[in-house]
């Protein structure tokens, strides 16, 4: 039986394995990660705010002319992009955060092990291999977590969002931007 994140289990030579160690690996970054997830979820539901709040920005104040309005939505559309803006800027620090931490503990763990690795085994490297593992290998990693993945967490409920707020703004000129844009992208693309 094999040890998986300090428990035994029979995964051995599963395909899950290395899935099962990037989440042993990630662990304990765990509670930043979901605080990250909370706000990027907060930062794309403010993002479909925007978008919501822009019709009736521009039908009160313009179309309308209720000049009562001028102050207030604008202020509210103002105060949104600052409560957006300290959601991602929070966000993306936790992301770096965890990535950077995890970088550090892979090292330190890289370098306990080649410490406590025998010489006769160590010299049959080459040195540029060991560095190569111990800097790049590792940042790589690290930047997986605190680069991509935090992409991921932000732009797909964005679009989420925005599509919802499109289909309910007019979900007839939306659902056929859904089918003919792709149709245009994939045609541009061909010819």
């Amino acid at each position: 039986m094999r040890e998986v994140c300090g428990r035994s289990s029979t995964f051995g030579r599963s395909v899950w394995r290395p899935a099962i160690r990037i989440l042993c690996l990630v662990r304990p970054y765990v509670p930043a990660m979901v605080a990250a997830i909370a706000l990027s979820l907060l930062a794309s539901g403010l993002k479909g705010a925007i978008a919501w709040l822009t019709k009736p920005v521009i039908n009160y104040v313009f179309v309308e002319g209720k000049r009562e309005y001028l102050l207030v939505l604008p202020a509210g559309v103002f105060v949104i992009y600052i409560l957006r803006s300290i959601a991602d800027c929070s966000q993306a620090y936790l992301m770096a955060d965890a990535g950077l931490k995890l970088v550090r503990d892979l090292r330190n763990r890289l370098f306990e092990n080649l410490l406590a690795m025998p010489v006769s085994r160590a010299l049959t490297w080459k040195s540029g291999d060991i560095i190569s593992r111990q800097l790049m290998d590792v940042a790589l990693f690290g930047h997986i977590l605190s680069d991509s993945f935090s992409v991921f967490l932000v732009e797909f409920p964005t679009v989420i969002v925005l599509v919802c707020v499109a289909l309910y703004r007019r979900w007839d000129i939306s659902v056929l931007s859904l089918i003919v844009l792709p149709l245009v992208g994939l045609g541009t693309r061909t010819f």
